[in-house]
């Protein structure tokens, strides 16, 4: 079976996250097209998400992952039954992140009975677009799982290097405020009215905050915020007694957020009958350009594809995240794609075929005993 067929097998799968019963279909038929190779098997499910991690030795430590995330986002039902045009694949999936597992799959189908020469593990989780917290993370805070690298191509950019990503901070934002019917509001304390002059002032303190980073080749190198969500009031006729607001924060650096959070802080007690606490956060990760793993992968795109493989950064996040946390560095690099999550979602076939060939190369490199 082809890289191509293989990729097109796998967006078949609606492995819309949260659908398990198409998540265990999907890595049963994964499972299938394996048998013949060595490998150590085992499937793990948390909170009801399933995961599936192979392994060339039975280890919970291997020298490489090769890990990516199985589900996809909603789409319509032409998205799952993908078509080529102009060279190129369309479905959901295609570039996230099915191309990736594709080419795991391919690989160790090529590998064969010679998997046993090599240190590898695959993970392969079903709940990425929704955080995490049940796949990847589990599977390293949880179940023991470590090792020494990882690849992971669900960011960078084409032919690019992720260097570092920002760290997130979702702040709930809360105003308390008097009801009283809306012909007198002279007689209540509008808590809307409280909150919107909060995150006026939280906007412009951020305004403070824009640099010019251009020259660095990451024009948005600088913490960003808006506001997510907002609820408030009960009735269009009755002063609102209460609001809440949650403010989406990314930043470059935990020294930078600590400012930031004390800010927040600040400007809360300002505003009298205010409050902020956070109820979500990860740090900012990275990966370091001398980084041994990163150096053989440039060489090897520039031995097979003749590819100049440079850096970038992320304005998002990833499951790099959770392997950062475990000292593990991780590889992130995507070859020619695009429309993640759209109606149009696809990626460049003559592109995937230089890739794997990359890959290929690379795990030869610092997989193999």
């Amino acid at each position: 079976m082809s890289l191509q067929h293989t990729l097109e097998q796998l967006i078949r799968f609606k492995t819309i996250s949260g659908d398990h019963e198409a998540t265990r279909d999907a890595f049963e038929w994964i499972k299938d097209q394996l048998q013949p190779v060595p490998l150590y098997m085992r499937e793990h499910t948390h909170n009801g998400f399933p995961s599936l991690v192979m392994t060339t030795r039975r280890t919970k430590s291997p020298k490489l992952w090769l890990a990516a995330h199985v589900d996809v986002v909603h789409g319509s039902d032409t998205m799952f039954h993908p078509w080529v045009e102009k060279g190129k694949l369309y479905g959901r999936g295609a570039f996230d992140m099915k191309f990736a597992i594709a080419c795991y799959i391919e690989l160790l189908k090529e590998l064969d009975i010679h998997a046993r020469e090599y240190d590898i593990g695959i993970m392969l989780t079903s709940d990425e677009e929704i955080g995490s917290v049940n796949g990847t993370k589990a599977l390293l805070e949880k179940d023991g799982y470590t090792g020494d690298a990882a690849f992971l191509p669900d960011g960078g950019g084409w032919w690019q290097l992720e260097e570092c990503a920002k760290g997130v901070s979702i702040v709930e934002v809360t105003a308390q405020g008097d009801s009283a019917h809306g012909s007198r509001p002279w007689r209540g304390d509008c808590a809307i009215q409280r909150l919107q002059e909060y995150l006026s002032d939280v906007r412009a303190y951020f305004e403070t905050l824009k640099k010019d980073t251009t020259k660095t080749g990451s024009e948005y190198w600088y913490p960003t915020m808006h506001v997510g969500t907002i609820q408030g009031g009960h009735s269009m006729n009755q002063i609102a007694d209460s609001a809440v607001a949650t403010i989406d924060i990314r930043y470059t650096s935990t020294k930078e957020y600590a400012r930031i959070k004390k800010k927040l802080e600040s400007l809360a007690k300002k505003h009298r009958r205010v409050t902020s606490k956070e109820i979500f956060g990860d740090r900012e990760y990275g990966i370091s350009k001398k980084n041994g793993e990163a150096r053989a992968l440039m060489r090897a795109a520039k031995q097979i594809a003749g590819r100049e493989v440079g850096w970038t950064r992320s304005y998002g996040s990833s499951d790099a995240r959770f392997f950062a946390k475990q000292n593990i560095p991780t590889l992130l690099m995507w070859p020619e794609a695009g429309g993640a999550h759209s109606e149009h979602e696809w990626i460049d076939l003559d592109d995937l075929a230089k890739y794997y060939e990359v890959l290929k190369k690379f795990v030869g490199q610092i997989a193999r005993r």
